[in-house]
């Protein structure tokens, strides 16, 4: 882009693109965008807005708005959860933004379809909520396993590094854990515990 902007500057400030380098700059400038927002969104110390609510309800929702990208990417999203509710208290807002970037990595991660699912269960002491999201993707590189909810750390070509980042304070910030591995059977886990507010576990 900084070249193509040079030549213009060159030529007296007249600036002529084939379609082809204006969808180039224009895909930087989006690219550049969104690290910008990144970064915003990183620096910025949330409000959280805690009201009690099943946390069933917040996961169908992040479930529903990526599912038409999925579906055109070929991959199949399940989702597997009981009938109890699930009661956090908890920012629904928040939490939707986890669960949504999770749901797109693990999209992102297989290129040719594949089966996303989604679990929810309770902890058999009635304590915690678990979230898990599993892919059929080639699973967690070796090289950043370690660091992954590190800020940066990416192997995305066009990826910022935060989005995972911002999960873990999210997460923390509820009082919760999230953790990623590699499935024995192949694929990745993602997985996000958040204390129980209240439960009809055992009655």
């Amino acid at each position: 882009m900084k070249l193509l902007l040079q030549h213009a500057a060159k030529r007296g400030g007249e600036l002529q693109l084939s379609g082809e380098q204006g969808a180039l700059i224009l895909g930087e400038i989006r690219r550049m965008e969104s690290t910008i927002q990144g970064l915003l969104d990183f620096s910025r110390t949330p409000v959280l807005h805690r009201v009690s609510h099943d946390l069933r309800t917040t996961v169908q929702r992040s479930m529903n708005l990526v599912e038409g990208r999925l579906v055109q990417s070929g991959i199949r999203l399940e989702v597997q959860m009981g009938e109890e509710p699930l009661l956090v208290h908890a920012d629904s807002e928040q939490l939707n933004q986890v669960f949504v970037n999770l749901l797109l990595n693990a999209a992102e991660a297989m290129s040719a379809g594949g089966l996303v699912t989604v679990r929810l269960t309770g902890s058999e002491d009635c304590s915690v909520a678990r979230v898990e999201i599993l892919d059929t993707g080639p699973g967690i590189s070796p090289e950043i396993q370690g660091r992954l909810f590190e800020p940066f750390a990416t192997t995305k070509e066009r990826g910022t590094g935060l989005g995972l980042a911002i999960c873990r304070r999210i997460v923390r910030d509820h009082a919760g854990q999230i953790q990623a591995d590699n499935r024995p059977d192949g694929g990745a886990l993602f997985r996000v515990e958040l204390p129980l507010a209240d439960s009809l576990c055992g009655l």
